[in-house]
């Protein structure tokens, strides 16, 4: 029964407050057997959907890598495509054999990221969470959805910087079979559409970012209204909503106060003669 105890404890599923009023004997009975029955199942599918995800994050990751070994190895090949047999004869304009090898190899890796952009943003957002399970339970319920929405946008800005040079590369061997040049132009488009969805990116991961500052950092440096709870900046006096009076901090109490050099007793500020031990203040 302690084991169970326990296990009860930790989860937070259960109050001794639920109880009915009645003698020791009737809780006991209650605890062990209904209430324990019901908060042992909730902690058993608990548990059961923490396996469940975690294995689909061990999936995913291991996915990730074979993604990223698939990938390393198509680039090398990609790179050394100009050296297989017929590959510089020449097919259309200036594109031979070897640049269509490697206009495939680059489709190839340009869906492979495509594809591991879901299973990224789902080992992504696991692990943002799992960095907040030390946080108390309302915190991380305040941020568990811009906590959700930083780790996508930044799973996004990563594939976004690896699709980059792969769609260039394939925009720079289909212009081979451009004779006369005319579409020149269509690189510098390329780097400027890329730059613009990078930016907007980090912008949007930002916005994500601010709400999770203001609630894990910034928060707990306001000073909350004592009349209506509005929150108010350190040193603020009155309540930006309400206009109550706020009380001073702690660190603002013991600046104002004076520390007896005897006995180290705080004291008010502009006395003279320490309220504990009698010894002489010295103001400095």
């Amino acid at each position: 029964m302690s084991r169970h105890s326990e296990r009860i404890q930790e989860s937070g599923l259960f109050s001794s407050a639920l109880l009915p009023k009645g003698p020791p004997s009737l809780k006991k009975v209650l605890i062990n057997h209904s209430d324990v029955t019901i908060i042992l199942a909730k902690l058993q599918k608990q548990s059961f959907e923490e396996v469940t995800q975690m294995n689909e994050v061990t999936s995913a990751r291991n996915r990730l890598v074979a993604m990223g070994i698939a990938l390393l190895v198509l680039a090398i090949l990609a790179s050394t495509a100009h050296r297989m047999p017929e590959a510089y004869r020449l097919v259309a304009g200036y594109l031979s054999v070897g640049g269509i090898i490697r206009l495939v190899i680059l489709f190839i890796m340009l869906g492979l990221v495509i594809s591991a952009r879901p299973l990224l943003a789902t080992v992504a957002v696991y692990y943002a969470h799992s960095g907040f399970k030390t946080r108390e339970l309302a915190e991380r319920r305040e941020v568990a959805t811009h906590v959700t929405a930083l780790a996508t946008e930044i799973v996004n800005v990563i594939v976004i910087a690896i699709l980059w040079p792969i769609v260039a590369r394939i925009v720079s061997t289909l212009l081979l079979m451009d004779v006369e040049r005319d579409f020149d132009w269509v690189p510098i488009v390329i780097t400027v559409v890329f730059v613009a969805i990078l930016l907007w990116r980090l912008y949007v991961a930002y916005q994500s970012l601010q709400p999770i500052l203001d609630t894990t950092g910034g928060s707990k440096t306001k000073l909350p209204c004592p009349k209506c709870g509005t929150p108010n900046m350190p040193g603020a006096r009155f309540c930006i909503s309400c206009g109550a009076e706020l009380p001073p901090t702690r660190a603002e109490v013991k600046a104002e106060s004076l520390a007896c050099p005897k006995c180290g007793v705080e004291n008010k500020a502009g006395s003279k003669f320490c309220h504990s031990c009698g010894a002489v203040l010295s103001e400095k």
